[in-house]
């Protein structure tokens, strides 16, 4: 088979989502393509490559114009006959890559939910986007049921949800002892960390839904209370020169460092105590699957999905407007006994939360095997 994936941008949860698959599907002769607007790293291309296919650059319409965005796709689409198209990009702005892969006759096409919407309000706008995925997806496709519902209408029935889980490499997590202590204290000498500090990370896009103004507010109260415990902000983004300052203004250089993007990821679980994540929205994050793996507890907002929860006890829920809440649990959490490395795994394992076991699923309902599968509940076939 030979699936042609559509995504705007390089960089952030849909890249990571279409590495890992490509990474696991080799296995199975499925071949990717991707096409994107962005420049992507060497190691995303060499995975796609590694699968027979290759990354192909878009125009912009906005930069180049309209018929140069439509050339560069058709270019694609022409070359190649496509079992199916996978398309990470949703709502209206959908409308030309779903015309122009009829166009080509492509065998199937598929719109992808990463993300969530609050249920407060439904506009006509809203409305009309999740119309439009209707109309151009061949399957309620997503990475959660919430987020599938989200794009496609509340009114989704159970048995209508294909949920594609986001997926890690479990080989990354099977730390030796040797390894493990070396990691952390790799990153605590790093940026200075003493043993007896509790080091808590929030990794993710540096963009406002991720809600690092919380963890500020966590961090003053820290502060406040002298408290033993030190933030690692990881990722890049938009906000990257806003929060440096905003740390500045606080007075909070002693207790938040910022990493930049890390690769590979895994390599600095070993050195955090916690991960918090006060997202206002997610559809499905794969930092909470990847902490869980390492051992790592997570606290997370409540709007966050209880998908991702393993039943590890390693995730714990806080309202978004309690900043005292967030302290405390992060106080409490060395306290915690944590399960052993085989009880996570497999619970990873068992949940198709691995690379392996999710490519699985995605391969058995490409060829028509699988019709529908939710996280909670267990998969239906």
């Amino acid at each position: 088979m030979r699936v042609l994936h559509i995504m705007s941008g390089y960089g952030g949860g849909i890249s990571s989502f279409i590495r890992n698959k490509a990474e696991a599907i080799r296995s199975h002769q499925v071949v990717f393509d991707v096409v994107t607007y962005d420049v992507c790293a060497d190691a995303f291309v060499a995975a796609i490559q590694a699968t027979g296919g290759d990354v192909y650059q878009l125009l912009n319409p906005k930069q180049h114009g309209w018929r140069a965005f439509v050339q560069s796709l058709s270019k694609v689409l022409a070359a190649q006959s496509y079992d199916a198209v996978h398309c990470h990009i949703s709502g209206y702005r959908v409308i030309p890559y779903a015309l122009l892969c009829r166009k080509f006759r492509v065998g199937a096409f598929y719109i992808h939910a990463h993300y969530t919407l609050e249920k407060r309000g439904i506009s006509p706008s809203l409305q009309l986007n999740q119309w439009i995925n209707r109309h151009f997806s061949q399957a309620k496709l997503g990475c959660s049921d919430e987020a599938v519902r989200s794009i496609y209408g509340w009114q989704t029935a159970d048995e209508e949800l294909m949920v594609i889980p986001n997926s890690i490499d479990v080989l990354q997590y099977q730390y030796t002892p040797e390894r493990y202590h070396h990691l952390r204290q790799n990153v605590r000498q790093q940026y200075q960390i003493a043993n007896d500090v509790q080091l808590v990370g929030q990794i993710g896009r540096l963009t406002p839904i991720k809600n690092h103004a919380l963890t500020l507010l966590v961090a003053t109260k820290a502060q406040q209370e002298k408290a033993p415990i030190r933030f690692l902000i990881v990722g890049a983004g938009e906000l990257d020169e806003v929060l440096r300052r905003e740390v500045a203004q606080l007075h909070l250089e002693e207790y938040i460092f910022f990493a930049g993007r890390v690769e590979p990821i895994a390599e600095l679980y070993p050195a955090l105590d916690a991960l918090v994540m006060p997202s206002f929205r997610e559809g499905l994050p794969t930092v909470v699957v990847e902490s869980q793996a390492a051992g790592v507890p997570v606290v997370m907002s409540e709007t966050i999905t209880d998908e991702v929860d393993l039943q590890l006890n390693l995730v714990h829920k806080c309202a978004l407007n309690h900043v005292e809440d967030w302290y405390e649990q992060l106080r409490l959490l060395p306290q915690q006994s944590r399960p052993m490395a085989e009880e996570r795994l497999a619970m990873i394992e068992q949940q198709k939360f691995s690379n392996e076991a999710s490519a699985q699923l995605y391969v058995d309902f490409l060829t028509g095997k699988v019709t529908h599968y939710r996280i909670i509940g267990g998969g239906n076939s």
